[in-house]
């Protein structure tokens, strides 16, 4: 398992703020990705720490499209 790349980390959580699918996207992923091992074994792509920052990236931009939904029902 490697350390997940700061640019990822990065565009996920700016990604969350701003654009919210791109930050559930890259949470996602960065949370499920896999990787085949030479022994023929399936593991986790990225660490337990990487992991833990894509739960409460995903979190963040489910949250704000929550709000963003309330916000519009709200105008009509």
């Amino acid at each position: 398992m490697k350390r997940v790349e700061t640019w990822l980390l990065t565009v996920g959580w700016i990604g969350a703020i701003l654009i919210p699918i791109v930050g559930i996207v890259a949470g996602v992923y960065i949370n499920s990705a896999k990787t085949t091992g030479s022994d023929g074994f399936r593991t986790n792509k990225y660490d337990d720490w990487s992991r833990k920052q894509a739960v409460p990236m995903i979190v963040v931009a489910l949250a704000i499209v929550v709000i963003g939904v309330v916000l519009q029902a709200r105008r009509r």
